[in-house]
């Protein structure tokens, strides 16, 4: 045994070995390093948990999900945002400030949230070159916007100081959680399903309008599935309202009365439960007949 000089403490939990530089003596300080060396606890092996798990398989079938945790464990780098918080995030938090941004990419995301200052990854992704690298745009996101862990606009990148609480006209912003009534009837994880996007692409683009045209054409990596062009591809997808190409759906969208005596609540923004029902309905039927035109495509 020896004296422990140095004490190291870690916020996550961390696996790392540390063997003496020279061999220890009863009574000497553990790992003394002659040359003076700064130390480097580096990890054997890498590991994406950066949480505690519990062990115990009995709890943890009995454990409760906790989908606002799971929301924010997926954007810690990101300033994250609850419905209920009194302010929102003004600034990128301290600890994302030490890794330098791509100084392009933060110019094209200036430009993007200060024409839109509400935006889901995939949506934004259409406009940004592929040419940068996912770990670019992270940390140009910590930069930039903060996430919203609930409400009518969970998932939503925002920009850093815009309450879309405070703004009747972010309407046009909020998500629609849609669950196609398709995957209640199959098993969608182990039956091989064919990519949507790859057979609806070339049809899907002739039949927008051409006003919805106008706007793909400023799209770098067009995407039918952000605009409802397709079915979804999994059971439960997010959708902007402003990003779905039907003219149905935007007339309802554009037409709902936002009085000032109503508020901005949780659970539909500012729309009426009965509006957001019809949204959907009208949602339901539209990827019903999609599906139905794929299969007939096909079997032709």
């Amino acid at each position: 045994m020896g004296v422990a000089t140095k004490l190291f403490t870690f916020t996550t939990p961390a696996d790392f070995i540390h063997i003496a530089n020279v061999p220890v003596v009863t009574g000497d300080e553990v790992g003394t390093d002659p040359l003076n060396r700064p130390y480097g606890l580096v990890p054997p092996f890498f590991t994406k948990i950066g949480s505690t798990v519990n062990l115990f398989k009995e709890q943890l079938m009995n454990a409760s999900q906790d989908k606002t945790n799971k929301i924010e464990n997926s954007h810690m780098f990101n300033a994250v945002a609850h419905f209920d918080d009194d302010a929102i995030p003004t600034k990128p938090m301290g600890s994302n400030l030490m890794a330098p941004p791509d100084e392009a990419l933060m110019a094209e995301l200036e430009v993007l949230f200060n024409q839109r200052p509400v935006w889901l990854r995939n949506a934004i992704d259409e406009y940004l070159p592929k040419s940068f690298s996912t770990w670019k745009k992270k940390v140009a996101f910590a930069r930039t916007c903060y996430i919203f862990a609930d409400g009518p606009w969970r998932g939503c990148m925002c920009k850093l100081g815009y309450d879309p609480r405070k703004h009747r006209d972010s309407h046009i912003y909020q998500i629609i959680d849609f669950r196609d009534p398709y995957y209640r009837s199959i098993s969608w994880k182990t039956e091989k399903h064919g990519s949507t996007r790859d057979q609806t692409t070339d049809k899907t683009i002739m039949a927008t309008c051409s006003s919805h045209m106008d706007v793909v054409s400023k799209m770098r990596n067009f995407n039918p599935e952000v605009h409802f062009l397709i079915p979804p591809s999994r059971p439960s997808q997010l959708y902007q309202f402003c990003d779905i190409f039907d003219a149905g759906i935007q007339k309802l969208v554009n037409e709902q009365d936002l009085r000032e005596n109503n508020p901005c609540s949780k659970a539909t923004g500012w729309y009426s439960q009965s509006t957001m029902s019809k949204i959907r309905s009208m949602m339901n039927v539209k990827s019903l007949r999609m599906r139905q035109s794929l299969t007939g495509t096909k079997l032709a």
